[in-house]
């Protein structure tokens, strides 16, 4: 004994686990699942569920058919025989033998259908505001039906057939209606209205008067101390009163249309017939109760077995989380201690090497907190440099606004303007509005660069706008126009003739596409092909045109427009010599007032 336990000490943890669990875990639940593929509980429960829902289902075809064919003989009746064509006739007092005529026939058919078509049916009424027919055999005036459930229901919602069930109650209350005794405790009655092929206007309605005993459940007597039937546009049920929480899930689940075949609810089985409203509950509960005892001794053994892992579960955790404790309480100490010391590593398991991964961890985090508190230390010592060299912008603007008043005072209008304008493009550069701005500030900040820049030309620059008013909200990427702008003046003017700068934007499909023109001393062939190649691959241009490098502008502005808009988006230069330059830019938009 004293040898196993020098082995499980110098054993790792895992390895303990897994030793532990064989025993107690796997081993007892391979023995319960063999005594659970033995026992027949699952077996004997499945077999009755199915032969039940085998039953269920075929009875709710066979009512399926018979409500089918019902609703096929009444079709036939109120379209194909002379009945729409009788009471939709005006002024039948007229016409006495035509209507003494054509109302023998339709009793002739309806007898007809009562003794070959007998499927339950003990009668077939028809009910019109026809007064004339009031006195013919299976003729009603309508009227009759006012203040019957089924009959607002038919003609509020203005259906086209249905099926309604009446209780006892309202059985009689129908019968006595038409001055006849009850023939039935309850009655199922199918309506259909009768309608016009010609103009389709509602007439009247045709009524089948039909036994639920025979018609439901095919005449078979036992069916109805299994069965029930349940009607959901009346909320009636025909048969044995069931529990109330069943009658609510069966409302609930008929009322979502979610009722397959042979639900399950409650140890009930019921069917749902979505197309007349109807539902077939099987009575006879299924308890699986009955097979407790079966699963009882499992249960007993399973709980034995569990008892029994628990405590050897409870030891092993125990023992386990002692070493943890021990570790926490020994890490909480460093860290109280400004993460200052060591762990000890006197384990022999996985929990030695945790020890050792926090102690590297604890050496580092000292050599990281040395090394921030430099970095701070460093970084507020330069804050406080930097503030002391700070200008604040608006002492900027008010000494601009000074040279602007003494300019003005002095007659120098021109100078004044130009300062004027200067503190406009300082402003705008200086504030803070993020990488986008609309084009209405692009452009004014383009007019406020040309009015500075018109000091150095004497007046020989000029900016023509040709932008639409309704594409000033759009928001484009900023200092856009800046760059090509300063190209078009510092590189493209000459001393020879006025500079005209040109600045077009248009909103085309999916694009909007900026055109700065200018009629400067454009570059060769050779050279734009060059510039070109150099700004899409992204290498620096030899032998440009200044120190300040046009190219340095285009290049940026090229990279902004690929980052934010992707591959779409274009820079386009075309140039030629003594007739200026072109530049093209195309952003990819979505339409117009998306993009406002």
């Amino acid at each position: 004994m004293k040898v196993i336990k020098e082995k499980l000490k110098k054993m790792s943890l895992v390895k303990k686990i897994i030793i532990i669990y064989g025993v107690v875990v796997i081993f007892p639940v391979f023995l319960l699942v063999s005594y659970l593929s033995v026992s027949q509980y699952e077996r004997l429960y499945s077999e009755t569920v199915s032969s039940k829902q085998l039953a269920l289902e075929q009875l709710t075809q066979s009512i399926e058919n018979s409500l089918a064919t019902v609703e096929a003989l009444s079709q036939n009746l109120a379209y194909r025989s002379p009945i729409a064509s009788l009471i939709s006739r005006n002024n039948l007092e007229n016409f006495p033998i035509w209507t003494k005529r054509s109302s023998s026939e339709i009793i002739d058919a309806l007898q007809y259908t009562l003794k070959y078509q007998n499927r339950g049916i003990e009668d077939i009424d028809i009910f019109t505001n026809k007064s004339e027919l009031s006195d013919e055999e299976n003729f009603y005036d309508i009227s009759l039906l006012y203040g019957f459930d089924f009959y607002d229901d038919f003609h509020y919602q203005q259906k086209n057939a249905d099926f309604y069930f009446l209780n006892k109650e309202a059985s009689e209350k129908y019968f006595k209606m038409k001055n006849k005794d009850a023939s039935m405790d309850e009655v199922l009655l199918f309506v259909r209205d009768i309608r016009n092929d010609e103009d389709d206007i509602y007439r009247g309605m045709l009524v089948f008067e039909i036994d639920p005993e025979k018609f439901l459940l095919s005449m078979e007597s036992n069916r109805r101390n299994d069965y029930s039937i349940y009607f959901t546009n009346t909320k009636d049920f025909w048969g044995e009163a069931l529990d109330s929480d069943l009658i609510a899930t069966i409302q609930s689940t008929a009322a979502k249309n979610t009722v397959s075949f042979s639900e399950v609810s409650s140890g009930y089985l019921y069917s749902y017939i979505p197309e007349y409203n109807l539902v077939v509950i099987d009575r006879n509960e299924i308890q699986k109760n009955s097979y407790i005892f079966l699963a009882l001794r499992i249960f007993i053994l399973f709980g034995l077995l569990i008892v029994i892992q628990a405590l050897c579960l409870r030891i092993l955790i125990k023992y386990i989380m002692n070493k943890i404790n021990r570790n926490i309480n020994e890490m909480d100490r460093i860290i109280a201690n400004g993460f200052k010391g060591q762990i000890s590593e006197e384990d022999t398991d996985e929990l030695r090497t945790i020890t050792i991964r926090f102690n590297i961890l604890l050496n580092k985090i000292q050599t990281l907190i040395t090394d921030i508190i430099k970095k701070e230390s460093d970084k507020k010592e330069a804050q406080i440099k930097a503030l002391q060299y700070q200008m604040n912008p608006h002492f900027i603007y008010n000494t601009l606004s000074i040279f602007a008043s003494n300019a003005e005072e002095s007659g120098n209008y021109i100078l004044s303007e130009a300062i004027a304008y200067f503190g406009h493009l300082l402003r705008y550069n200086i504030k803070n509005t993020g990488m986008f701005a609309t084009v209405k500030e692009e452009i004014d900040n383009a007019y406020s660069l040309v009015q500075v820049y018109s000091i150095r030309c004497g007046g020989n620059l000029e900016l023509i706008l040709d932008v639409p008013q309704d594409l000033y909200p759009v928001e484009i990427i900023k200092y856009l126009l800046q760059p090509i702008l300063e190209n078009a003046i510092i590189h493209g003017g000459t001393q020879n003739k006025k500079t005209e700068i040109r600045i077009a934007i248009r909103h085309c499909g999916k694009f909007l596409t900026i055109i700065i023109e200018d009629n400067g001393k454009g570059v060769e062939k050779e050279y734009l092909e060059k510039l070109q190649e150099n700004i899409v691959n992204d290498r620096q241009q030899e032998n440009t045109l200044s120190p300040n490098s046009s190219f340095i502008g285009l290049r940026n502005i090229y990279k902004r427009l690929q980052l934010i808009y992707g591959e779409e988006a274009e820079l386009l230069i075309d140039s030629k010599v003594n007739e200026g330059t072109i530049v093209t830019i195309k952003i990819p938009t979505k339409s117009l007032e998306e993009s406002e």
